[in-house]
């Protein structure tokens, strides 16, 4: 699994599809 910060593995519980959404753009970067 890759490694997020706290604060964004606290709101992937209420955002499940941003967090697949920020995902992709992190490994874009």
């Amino acid at each position: 699994n890759v490694q997020l910060d706290p604060f964004f593995q606290e709101q992937q519980q209420y955002y499940p599809q941003q967090q697949a959404f920020f995902l992709l753009q992190q490994q874009q970067n």
